[in-house]
């Protein structure tokens, strides 16, 4: 039977964040499971904690867990999530409202408000599986950590399917305003050599590829 929601946290280094996001998550969650994707080097500092799925690999980076995660659960559930570990869900049944206008939009992407980019980017993201099944991804595997969030904005809206949700606040604590330290894991992603690359790297796949795969796309609508 197919499940309607899964939200896909891949985490490194972040034991307590992963724990505060698991409370947060039980707490104002009521369609969707949660996986945390762990790096093999690294899982051994994470608590296992009750209900919550866990997926050991080696160290593939944000957008390589995800899109390694994302395959495995696209025919397994109707809706894909991705989060932060840094993201902080606090508005109830926010999978029930997204769940709610999506079923009745083919192809359809969803997100709240981080309090930081707001309407602006769709810094976590909820999408119709059939998207990843579709393309093979979640986020085009060139990229390593940034300008994930412009793909899911450039798709939706070519699409015509993204949503936002003003009333749905999925907090983003993040060390740019003051709501975490500056710690490895941000240092090793947010850094000016990682924006170059990925920029660079996001700009030749809008140049290459971008408009094969809303073709695609657009052909199963």
């Amino acid at each position: 039977m197919i499940k309607k929601m899964i939200t896909i946290v891949p985490t490194r280094g972040r034991n307590d964040n992963a724990k505060e996001f698991s409370r947060l998550f039980f707490e104002n969650s009521s369609i969707s499971d949660l996986v945390f994707g762990l790096d093999e080097d690294d899982q051994h500092q994470y608590e296992r904690l009750e209900g919550v799925k866990y997926e050991v690999h080696p160290r593939l980076k944000v957008n390589g867990t995800l899109n390694l995660l994302a395959k495995k659960y696209c025919s397994e559930y109707e809706y894909l999530a991705f989060m932060g570990d840094d993201q902080r869900l606090r508005t109830p049944r926010w999978d029930e409202t997204f769940y709610k206008v999506l079923k009745n939009k083919p192809l359809g992407l969803a997100y709240g408000d981080d309090l930081i980019q707001s309407e602006r980017l769709p810094t976590s993201v909820v999408m119709d599986s059939r998207i990843v099944q579709i393309l093979g991804y979640m986020a085009p595997p060139c990229l390593t950590h940034m300008y994930i969030d412009n793909f899911w904005l450039d798709l939706g809206l070519r699409l015509q399917t993204l949503f936002y949700f003003p009333n749905v606040v999925i907090e983003h604590a993040h060390f740019s305003v003051g709501k975490a330290n500056l710690d490895k894991t941000y240092l090793d992603s947010n850094n000016s050599n990682q924006y170059a690359e990925d920029f660079a790297k996001y700009r030749k796949y809008l140049a290459e590829h971008f408009e094969d795969d809303v073709q695609k796309l657009l052909q199963a609508i």
